[in-house]
């Protein structure tokens, strides 16, 4: 998966690259725009009604999380078996922090998303004053749904403002400096690569279940992408 990851970055940045030089620099820079928009409208509209589908998904996030805690979590951390993890987490309170963030690790959330939902979980037990296991599968459901809305909402969105940026048909190019226009272009449409990868970084930390929860601290581009990333500052995760 690491090799293939490597394969789908190359990919997008040559093919926007080449769509830069071929749209001309102002083009791409309004594409550049038109992401930047889509995410913002995306992230408000998941806002919206990403958390009207929660408590659907609730018991399929339960059974999921429960198989990773027995399969994975209480193993690693050697917990007894013997005893619900209610139990052995109300004897032991210095674990629970440890346990949502192995918990997470375990359901393919980066390291990062993870102690982040941890710390969410562990606010939620304590103000609905319920158990720890409830709270991570509440705090897992609205997190998954709030990004499954944002990436939902980002692609209809975005092919919704280019398909209007395509109706003029109209064609954008730097009068005089065609040299200018091309390079730029090109330039350009590298960034709008860089800025779809950076959002499939951003998707992926959540995908570890498909990818393997390693594989993006694996992975050299996805790193430095995860590095440079201010386009998902916004974003509210």
């Amino acid at each position: 998966m690491n090799t293939a990851l490597y394969i789908v970055f190359a990919l997008i940045l040559i093919f926007a690259a080449w769509g830069g030089y071929k749209r001309g620099l102002v083009l791409s820079t309004a594409h550049l725009a038109a992401i930047a928009v889509s995410l913002y409208l995306a992230c408000l509209l998941s806002s919206a009604f990403s958390g009207e589908v929660v408590s659907g998904m609730f018991p399929f996030a339960e059974g999921f999380l429960d198989h990773q805690i027995e399969e994975t979590v209480i193993p690693e951390m050697k917990l007894d078996a013997s005893y619900s993890v209610k139990d052995t987490l109300e004897q032991h309170p210095n674990l629970v922090d440890v346990f949502c963030t192995n918990t997470y690790r375990a359901a393919g959330i980066a390291k990062e998303p993870a102690a982040q939902m941890s710390q969410e979980a562990q606010t939620y037990a304590s103000t609905q004053m319920t158990d720890i296991p409830t709270a991570i599968t509440q705090v897992f459901c609205q997190r998954m749904a709030y990004v499954a809305g944002t990436a939902i909402a980002f692609i209809l969105v975005l092919v919704l403002l280019l398909a209007i940026g395509n109706i003029p048909n109209l064609t954008f190019r730097i009068p005089n400096h065609p040299r200018l226009d091309d390079v730029g272009g090109a330039a350009m449409g590298l960034v709008n690569g860089a800025a779809y990868c950076i959002l499939l970084c951003w998707l992926l930390q959540f995908a570890g279940v498909l990818i393997g929860r390693n594989t993006l601290d694996q992975n050299i581009m996805a790193r430095i992408f995860s590095k440079i990333d201010i386009l998902t500052l916004g974003v509210g995760i």
